[in-house]
C-alpha cells in the first residue's frame, strides 16, 4: 500500500508538471523588453477585458452565433498569447474550435474552466505585481 501511494505522489507531480503556467511573467517580461511597468500593465488590460468578453462568449453560445463566438474566443486566444497565460489561451483555443465546429455543449464545459483559469491567472498577476512593487 505504502509503494502505491508513493507512486500516486510521483504520477500526481508529474501530472501537475504538464499543466501550463497560468501567467509567465519571465516570458511577457523579457518580450517587452524588461519593462516590469508596461507588463504589469499589459497583464491589468487583459484582466479588465476578459470578463466582458467571457460574457460575451457566453451570449454568442446562447444564442449559437457561430461567427461571433469564434472571433470572440479567437481575440481572447490571441490576448492570452500576448500576455504570456498559456493555460488560458489553451482554453480560449479549444472554444475557438468549439464556436466554429458549432459544439456547443463543448463551448458550454469550456466556460466554467475559462472562468476558474480566469481567477488562477487574476492570482498569479497579483502575486508577481506584489512581487515587484517590493
Amino acid at each position: 500500500m505504502a509503494f502505491m501511494k508513493q507512486e500516486f505522489k510521483r504520477y500526481e507531480a508529474q501530472a501537475l508538471e504538464l499543466e501550463p503556467p497560468a501567467f509567465d511573467d519571465k516570458d511577457l517580461t523579457r518580450r517587452l523588453g524588461g519593462n516590469r511597468a508596461l507588463a504589469r500593465m499589459v497583464a491589468n488590460a487583459f484582466l479588465e477585458a476578459a470578463p466582458s468578453q467571457l460574457s460575451n462568449l457566453r451570449r454568442h453560445l446562447i444564442v449559437r452565433d457561430v461567427q461571433a463566438g469564434r472571433r470572440e474566443a479567437h481575440t481572447m486566444k490571441g490576448a492570452a498569447a500576448n500576455i504570456s497565460a498559456p493555460a488560458f489561451r489553451i482554453l480560449a483555443r479549444e472554444a475557438e474550435q468549439a464556436a466554429e465546429a458549432g459544439e456547443w455543449s463543448t463551448l458550454e464545459e469550456l466556460l466554467p474552466r475559462m472562468e476558474d483559469q480566469m481567477d488562477r491567472l487574476k492570482i498569479a498577476v497579483a502575486a508577481w505585481s506584489n512581487r515587484k512593487c517590493q
